[in-house]
């Protein structure tokens, strides 16, 4: 492999390492090139939701949608241009019959968070989950080699279902930048304030919004965990792995009541491994 380009993939997997313990651990599973794909793919979809939740405070917002629009212009006829994520994702896209909708659904709903600061109903949170993480899943799915629609289907669920759990970890850190991704719909029926969430304030209300938040995510780890059967052998343990980890987080939260606000829900190292053991030997 040419040097520069080996060096644009070890650039994502080492920003893969930093920002995504959790899938890192996973995709150490992966045979070497898939591993190898699997950071490029990552790194691009962390430079766009980083372009939007990590900007300066004095950027404009014109600025990043100009941004935004130039990896989609970038993403009709991708070429290297000396950047790590370009060179790298460039000769993965190169390679590989990656579907493009999905990676321009997920620019179109990070971008969405630019102006967004609330979800009016559950039908528009599901929407959302799946633009930032489901389309994830989905193309995934298709650089693992799923074969069949209902494969990417499932991959789908199973991001939007991780979605839902870092929202409901990260509601702290969405409050500090005036966002509350609880259905508005959901808060009234609880007779819960958005002013209460973003005080962060964890009223019995809330508690029940979070549970029921939960109790969705745990129907749709179940939906997205079963599809992982119809992935290509060699690419089931990383996902299984993932997911579960994932669902691990969400138990988590569930074990401290939902208060949110006392701590960042994650796993130990040794809880992951412990996770990959079982899920290895029992197959899932």
């Amino acid at each position: 492999m040419d040097p520069q380009l080996a060096a644009s993939y070890a650039a994502c997997w080492a920003l893969m390492r930093q920002k995504a313990r959790t899938f890192a651990f996973a995709a150490w599973l992966l045979p070497a090139d898939l591993r190898r794909d699997a950071a490029a793919l990552y790194a691009f979809c962390r430079t766009i939701d980083d372009l939007v939740d990590e900007r300066p405070v004095d950027q404009p917002v014109a600025a990043v949608r100009r941004e935004l629009a130039a990896w989609r212009a970038w993403l009709t006829d991708p070429q290297p241009d000396g950047t790590p994520v370009r060179t790298a994702l460039a000769d993965l896209l190169r390679r590989r019959d990656l579907p493009r909708t999905p990676l321009f659904e997920l620019i179109d709903g990070c971008e969405s968070d630019l102006e967004r600061t609330s979800v009016p109903d559950e039908a528009a949170l599901a929407r959302y989950c799946y633009a930032v993480a489901g389309t994830v899943g989905v193309a995934m799915a298709a650089l693992l080699g799923a074969p069949l629609t209902e494969a990417c289907q499932a991959a789908g669920v199973l991001g939007t279902a991780m979605q839902r759990t870092n929202i409901l970890r990260d509601i702290g850190e969405d409050a500090a930048r005036g966002r509350v991704y609880l259905p508005e719909t959901t808060l009234a029926t609880f007779q819960v304030r958005r002013e209460e969430v973003l005080a962060r304030r964890l009223t019995p209300g809330l508690r029940t919004v979070l549970a029921a938040q939960a109790a969705v995510a745990r129907q749709e780890y179940a939906r997205g965990l079963a599809g992982v059967r119809l992935l290509p052998r060699n690419a089931r343990l990383p996902i299984l792995v993932a997911g579960r980890l994932y669902e691990r987080i969400l138990a988590k939260i569930e074990q401290q009541d939902f208060d949110v606000f006392q701590g960042r829900a994650a796993t130990s190292t040794t809880e992951k491994v412990f996770v990959a053991l079982r899920v290895a030997l029992t197959g899932g």
